[in-house]
């Protein structure tokens, strides 16, 4: 009998020291899930992943940027302006097709959306059609449905004290890191840009005459993009959605095409997806990956893939200002343009 009492007595302090600490998480409210912080100074967390669904949630927009860390530089303040709209861009770094489908998800229950700028990226193509970013932590499903049930899994969690912990130290030291949502993720413009020296090398190796991996091919990406991506449009005719592909430096070209990372697939997906999307009227595209006034500079670069902050404003500029791809046959020029500068580049054509 004292046994059964013992027990009884530890699985009641056990229940009530967990209904302590979610109702103190819910109460503080790290993440900003459930409310903006208003009755302490809040601090958003680096881990985009589990932050992202709190920004979605309770931030204010109507057009939303998508993709990976090429896409995290583009300015919310620049894209209002630029568009005369609401902007929050859900960039993901590193992130997947299936983090893409995710993100827009949510803001598409949580908002009244009516544009979203989506990147089409090869490395999110090349990943597993489910994959998530799980390596150095759960990836939270949780939070990123209107599920109450699974909340617990956010509310019984050792991550948003560690969020506070962080948020109470950086506030008494006088910190202000991570306060303003329309600043954070974006890096970069404190690097050097690209040289003619960073890049020699890649211009002059020699292709791998390795064995070309299956998440490099045609299929892959097609299955990957009818998968996570297409569904979205599908089921919302009343969005608009802008495919954009981004300008890699053409010594990034150049570098991928050497390692064999199947560029003949890259330049059919393209043809893929074109026709593809020419069956839905709210849906546009274009192409930036063959505009050598950005990919020849290298002083818009500070690695191979990645450009400053400025190359993402005259981006979106030239998406508020131009019209998408309009055929087939313009579209094949682009195309072949690709082809032709990643075959025939010189170092000399290049500028710093």
């Amino acid at each position: 009998m004292q046994y059964q009492r013992f027990l009884l007595k530890y699985g009641i302090s056990i229940v009530l020291f967990s209904a302590f600490i979610m109702m103190f998480v819910y109460i503080t409210d790290p993440l900003q899930y459930y409310r903006e912080a208003s009755w302490y100074e809040g601090k958003y967390s680096d881990e985009s992943r589990y932050q992202m669904p709190g920004l979605i949630r309770q931030l204010s927009f109507e057009t939303a940027i998508v993709g990976t860390s090429m896409t995290q530089n583009f300015r919310e303040t620049h894209a209002n302006e630029v568009l005369d709209t609401t902007t929050l861009n859900l960039a993901l770094s590193g992130s997947s097709t299936r983090e893409h489908a995710l993100v827009v998800n949510l803001a598409l229950e949580e908002q009244n959306i009516k544009h979203v700028f989506w990147e089409i990226n090869y490395g999110a193509l090349y990943k597993e059609v489910d994959e998530v970013a799980d390596d150095h932590a759960p990836f939270p499903y949780h939070m990123y449905d209107n599920q109450r049930w699974n909340d617990v899994f956010y509310l019984f969690s050792l991550f948003p004290l560690e969020v506070l912990e962080e948020t109470i130290v950086s506030n008494l030291q006088g910190k202000h890191a991570g306060r303003d949502p329309y600043e954070l993720y974006k890096f970069g413009d404190d690097q050097e840009p690209m040289t003619l020296e960073d890049v020699k090398d890649y211009i002059e190796a020699v292709p791998s005459n390795e064995p070309v991996e299956e998440r490099y091919t045609l299929a892959h990406m097609i299955d990957n993009f009818e998968t996570n991506i297409e569904p979205m449009i599908r089921e919302n005719e009343d969005v608009h959605f802008t495919f954009f592909f981004a300008p890699y430096s053409i010594p990034g070209q150049v570098k991928s095409f050497n390692d064999n990372a199947n560029f003949q697939d890259r330049l059919d997906f393209k043809r893929w997806l074109f026709k593809t999307l020419s069956k839905y009227e709210h849906v546009s595209l274009y192409d930036f990956q063959a505009f050598d006034e950005i990919t020849y500079d290298l002083s818009n670069y500070m690695d191979t893939s990645h450009y400053f902050s400025f190359v993402n404003d005259e981006l979106m500029e030239y998406m508020a200002s131009h019209p998408p791809i309009q055929s087939m046959e313009e579209y094949e020029e682009e195309i072949r343009k690709l082809e032709d500068q990643v075959m025939n580049l010189t170092v000399d054509q290049l500028r710093e």
